[in-house]
């Protein structure tokens, strides 16, 4: 499974582009959507966050899924694509060979509280 964060600008087009893509929002958070590859009996889905310019893309590889990276790709101005450990929105993520995918903000948290005296 791909996981990884992405910079972009152009996020006007970010609409159009999934609904051409056939996705679908998810109701539990609205910057969600899910993109599915496949039959009924063979179902690959892949999820693609959007926090304002900052995209969280994670799936299965497989052809739907590398074609929807590169059709994100030609649409935005993209910055660096990091992968498997990364920081968004002051959270740091990181997957480790076994899948496990582990969430921090302790630098976050150390930047922002004060030392009470």
């Amino acid at each position: 499974m791909a996981l990884g964060t992405h910079h972009a600008h152009g996020g006007s087009l970010w609409s159009g582009l999934c609904w051409s893509k056939g996705s679908t929002r998810s109701r539990a958070d609205s910057t969600i959507w899910i993109f599915s590859f496949g039959d009924e009996d063979n179902t690959t889905y892949a999820l693609v966050a959007a926090y304002v310019d900052d995209f969280i893309i994670t799936g299965v590889e497989c052809v739907e899924f590398t074609n929807l990276k590169n059709a994100l790709r030609d649409r935005y101005c993209w910055g660096t694509w990091k992968k498997d450990s990364f920081q968004l929105c002051g959270v740091n993520v990181s997957r480790e060979v076994t899948g496990k995918i582990e969430l921090d903000q302790k630098n976050y948290t150390r930047q922002s509280i004060d030392p009470v005296d």
